[in-house]
């Protein structure tokens, strides 16, 4: 979300003033660990919760991804709220 939507919502919210929190985006973590072999395990445990060991009440469990074809779910992939990374040492 935008720093002035965050800002606006947090007024209109009552919670405060300022959204101080400056999250990266997708580009701006891959560049972070540019130096890393990534291996991306995000798609794969929304996929798979249960091989996983993802437990019944986490968030990943409420989201409808048996259904969504995988093109599809690499799209939405940005408005993920986290990453499941393992980066290694090249």
């Amino acid at each position: 979300m935008p720093r002035f939507l965050a800002d606006r919502y947090l007024r209109l919210s009552g919670r405060g003033e300022r959204y101080f929190e400056k999250h990266l985006t997708v580009g701006g973590l891959r560049r972070l660990v540019a130096r890393f072999e990534v291996h991306d395990y995000t798609v794969r445990i929304i996929r798979n919760p249960d091989i996983f060991a993802v437990s019944e009440d986490a968030l990943l469990r409420k989201l409808p991804s048996n259904g969504i074809p995988e093109p599809l779910l690499r799209l939405a992939y940005f408005a993920l709220p986290t990453y499941i990374w393992i980066l290694q040492k090249p």
